[in-house]
């Protein structure tokens, strides 16, 4: 069976009721802070890739950049207004991207596997932090050159009961005579009667402030300055960018009543705050070479959490078959490793706000993502939990740097549902 559906002699959606998918999709993170951590963790995948296929990598130096999305009006050279609309994050490639129309459909993945070296934007891990964090996203893709850039929507009001719609457009973005404009291509497509849906998001992109109208001019000039940015980003020939506009701001701790660019501003700001906080324990492996930052004109994020808050630090390695219990010997080759450390947190330690208990962290994948976290962690490690024992700050850190262990689909827990249903 197909899994598209055609209107009007176009193929434009899927047989999946598109209101119900797009709510699914939302429901999948535990908050904002999560599903920007996984398109974030898409971005670095794509970024940091295993060697192993034959590339030279020896001058490729990856780079995430995560900032505000800021709409700024001139009148001649003097700035009249600037209103943060949103955030957006772009990262650069080693090899080439698949094709826009193949990342956004649904059901379909890049990720057949789960290993270290799967690259992750090209996953419904995608549409879910879009879903997740605005109605409205943008998806922007330069494939090797200038000559051949990608635009792609994941946005809530093309999503019908009929079925999911994630259309993706092809341009050009060369600035020689004879080539149209980017700002003219977009206007021809956008302006025909078979694309007033998609020309109705890119013209809400236009209203950036909340006094301002829906303008498909604006919009797609905006679109043309962010695909500048890309074609020009380090001079490097693979670039994947995610602008969600208009954050979600849910349950704010600063609400701004009536003032809905305000409110805009600092749900962004909070975001990015909460990022600068988390990143830095949230992954194990990101060389000291990488390029990450955080916030426009930022420095670069340094990635030293553990070894400035470890003391009496040991490690082991432990094998583990899926089959067969760890305690047990075994000579098997189905079985892998996982790298344990163990030690004190000195910070946690001296924090009186802190807890003192043994506390659990895992990490998988190539660049170390933090799959789970077991503030007390005695139960389940079968130690003593009553009163004080092994409360002094005891840190364990389990690093499946080979991407063994099995993870649910937001990679925010180990799921072993396979392994105990025998698989």
């Amino acid at each position: 069976m197909t899994s598209q559906l055609k209107l009007d002699g176009n193929v434009r959606t899927t047989r999946v009721n598109g209101k119900g998918l797009w709510r699914s999709w939302k429901r999948n993170f535990k908050n904002k802070l999560q599903a920007l951590l996984d398109l974030i963790d898409n971005s670095l995948d794509a970024a940091i890739q295993a060697n192993g296929d034959g590339t030279d990598r020896s001058s490729f130096k990856g780079r995430v950049h995560v900032f505000p999305d800021v709409h700024e009006v001139f009148e001649g050279t003097s700035r009249v207004s600037s209103t943060t609309s949103g955030l957006c994050i772009v990262n650069n490639c080693m090899k080439k991207i698949r094709p826009l129309d193949k990342v956004l459909e649904v059901y379909d993945s890049s990720k057949v596997e789960s290993g270290a070296g799967d690259i992750g934007e090209n996953g419904v891990g995608l549409k879910q932090g879009c879903a997740t964090l605005s109605d409205l996203s943008f998806v922007l893709v330069k494939n090797g050159s200038n000559k051949n850039i990608e635009l792609g929507i994941v946005a809530k009001a093309l999503q019908k009961e009929q079925g999911c719609f994630l259309p993706a457009f092809n341009f050009s973005n060369l600035k020689d005579a004879e080539s149209p404009s980017l700002r003219d291509q977009m206007l021809s497509i956008f302006s025909q009667t078979s694309n007033g849906d998609v020309a109705s998001c890119i013209a809400q992109y236009g209203a950036a402030s909340s006094g301002s109208d829906p303008n498909l001019v604006t919009g797609a000039e905006r679109l043309c300055q962010h695909f500048d940015y890309i074609c020009s980003f380090f001079d490097n020939s693979h670039v994947f960018m995610v602008i969600m506009d208009k954050v979600h701001h849910g349950l704010s701790e600063q609400y701004v009543r009536n003032a809905w660019d305000a409110q805009q501003k600092i749900t962004v700001n909070h975001l990015i705050r909460d990022l600068r906080e988390e990143i830095p324990k949230t992954y194990l492996h990101i060389p000291n070479s990488f390029d990450f930052r955080i916030g426009r004109e930022a420095e670069k994020s340094e990635f030293k959490y553990w070894p400035a808050r470890m003391v009496e630090l040991s490690s082991f390695t432990v094998d583990v078959n899926p089959k067969i219990p760890w305690q047990q010997k075994f000579d098997h080759p189905d079985a892998y490793q996982l790298r344990v450390f163990i030690g004190f947190d000195g910070m946690r330690i001296t924090d009186s706000e802190a807890g003192k208990e043994a506390s659990l962290y895992v990490y998988s994948r190539q660049s170390g993502r933090l799959i789970s976290h077991n503030p007390d962690a005695r139960t389940l490690l079968g130690l003593s939990a009553g009163g004080t024992m092994f409360c002094q700050g005891l840190t364990i850190i389990i690093d499946d740097i080979a991407g063994n262990l099995p993870l649910n689909p937001t990679k925010q827990e180990v799921a072993f549902g396979e392994e105990a249903h025998g698989e």
